[in-house]
């Protein structure tokens, strides 16, 4: 072979092992970035939205449509799962925040009876949180198909009551001494009351009360009460709010939610830092 010959060979040699390893790069590279944005190497925690007290047909507030605001807000430091599974040790083995909305009463027409919060749950759940786990509930009003009596068994354990005392909406400066959210502006827009047993281990406590003072901007409702609440039992925590309206995307969004219309409000910033406070972050 002569030296041309020789040269064109060793080049093209070379050239087959460049391309080679290229290819084997890319491939690399590409397996690295799937690996990266999949849930299971994600190292954020688990906010878990349940669906699983809500009746079938009941589209309130489903995560891709009213809710899908709020589920990019918490994924900005939670890995978001939706599902209607049953709350059991194992399906909340990984989970480090629950999120329940509006449970309801009754079933749709042509759908099944919704489950409502069983013994069972109730100790699940109790121990969940003392473990490390954490809940937040939102509720609403008596006509949006809410469920209290079982809800209010499962928030008994943490000294949190619910109670079928409403107010309307309410652009709400919350207090600037109160822990995680003091001064940002919360657009309230409709809801029952809490009531606390002061005297409970799990220390509730309120993060908004009512301020009769202030007058609602639809309607007379403005029942004397707690419209957030708090509680701390063993390694977890849980947050209880009286209005599911104010996660909804046009609430977030300064736009129409019941009536009203609440401008330049911090509710995305809310959520997010109660959020972070029940999940320990």
């Amino acid at each position: 072979m002569d030296v041309r010959k020789l040269a064109m060979f060793s080049t093209s040699i070379t050239l087959s092992r460049l391309i080679l390893a290229a290819l084997f790069s890319m491939i690399l590279l590409s397996g690295c970035g799937q690996n990266e944005t999949s849930e299971e190497s994600s190292d954020k925690p688990v906010l878990l939205y349940s669906n699983y007290y809500n009746a079938e047909g009941e589209n309130r507030y489903p995560a891709d449509g009213n809710f899908s605001e709020i589920m990019k807000a918490f994924s900005k430091d939670f890995q978001v799962r939706v599902h209607a599974d049953a709350l059991t040790a194992e399906s909340l083995s990984d989970v480090k925040v629950v999120f329940i909305a509006n449970p309801n009463d009754k079933a749709v027409d042509g759908f099944p009876a919704p489950p409502h919060v069983s013994a069972a749950d109730i100790k699940t759940l109790t121990l969940y949180v003392k473990n490390g786990g954490g809940i937040i509930t939102s509720h609403n009003q008596a006509n949006h198909n809410l469920e209290t009596v079982a809800m209010n068994r499962l928030l008994g354990s943490f000294g949190i009551r619910i109670t079928d005392d409403f107010t309307g909406p309410k652009a709400i400066r919350i207090p600037e001494d109160t822990p995680v959210v003091g001064g940002l502006l919360w657009a309230y827009i409709i809801g029952d009351s809490i009531k606390i047993d002061s005297s409970h281990p799990a220390s509730p406590h309120s993060i908004v009360t009512n301020d009769l003072s202030q007058k609602p901007l639809v309607g007379d409702d403005n029942a004397e009460g707690i419209l957030m609440a708090g509680a701390e039992l063993g390694n977890g925590r849980v947050m209880v709010t009286t209005d599911s309206g104010w996660f909804l995307n046009a609430a977030l969004n300064g736009e129409e939610a019941g009536g009203v219309v609440i401008e330049n409000n911090d509710n995305r910033e809310i959520a997010r830092r109660l959020a972070r406070w029940v999940g320990g972050l």
